[in-house]
């Protein structure tokens, strides 16, 4: 009896892993934003560029590990913040359901302005050529 629940335990404990892996395949673990979502038009980046450059999972967590062992004399304020938030078991700091691609895609519906002044920058930050470099 007890070897059953053990087993049943386990796959539960599979199916639950399996969830996880396929929601983390369409969804931004640090933003929570949807693969479907960078499929507008508007939204310059792949949601795959979105998770593997812009919410990459490495880079917030050597951020978290570095504000932790810096001196808190030499914290800057944005990195106290940070690590305070943390202290406090918050995620508040994180951009739950925001990225900087879908935030200016929004604002491109209300202001053309911004949208010109995005496509113009977006442009000339990814397209350099080796004699710019």
């Amino acid at each position: 009896v007890i070897f059953g629940i053990i087993i049943d335990a386990f796959g539960q404990l599979r199916n639950e892993k399996e969830e996880v892996e396929k929601m983390l395949l369409d969804t931004c673990f640090i933003c929570g934003q949807a693969r479907h979502v960078f499929q507008d038009p508007k939204i310059t980046t792949t949601f795959d560029t979105h998770v593997h450059q812009e919410h990459k999972v490495l880079n917030y967590l050597c951020f978290i590990v570095y504000i932790c062992l810096k001196k808190k004399t030499e914290l800057t304020g944005t990195e106290q913040y940070v690590l305070t938030q943390l202290q406090r078991g918050r995620l508040d700091w994180f951009p739950m359901g925001r990225a900087l691609v879908t935030d200016m895609a929004s604002q491109m519906k209300s202001t053309p302005a911004a949208a010109d002044w995005y496509q113009h920058h977006h442009h000339h930050h990814h397209h350099r050529t080796a004699a710019e470099e």
